[in-house]
């Protein structure tokens, strides 16, 4: 699982711009990859590491501590894609 909030990361995008930071790492395709989901919402980065989404919504911390359903979806109903999100309160998509 690749689990990321793009635009929406402060620690990701404290040295770039905006409009690269959904350039961010990902998985290449394989068949143990179930979901590349972008999970971040809320402020877009504004280059500095206490902006972005953790300010009021989902930035790079929150994506990492508040994924837990998430992952336990992949663990134990073997989802993939969206239907990884299942009872993840937030807003989830695919990350592209």
């Amino acid at each position: 699982m690749r689990s990321r909030p793009g635009a929406n990361d402060q620690i990701l995008c404290a040295a770039g711009t905006s409009s690269s930071c959904d350039d961010s790492a990902r998985f290449d395709s394989y068949s143990n990859v179930r979901a590349q989901l972008d999970i971040g919402w809320g402020s877009t980065t504004d280059e500095e590491p206490t902006g972005g989404g953790d300010a009021d919504g989902v930035g790079h911390f929150r994506a990492r501590n508040n994924s837990g359903p998430i992952l336990l979806n992949m663990l134990q109903a073997g989802c993939s894609g969206t239907a990884c999100c299942s009872g993840y309160g937030d807003p989830c998509g695919l990350a592209y």
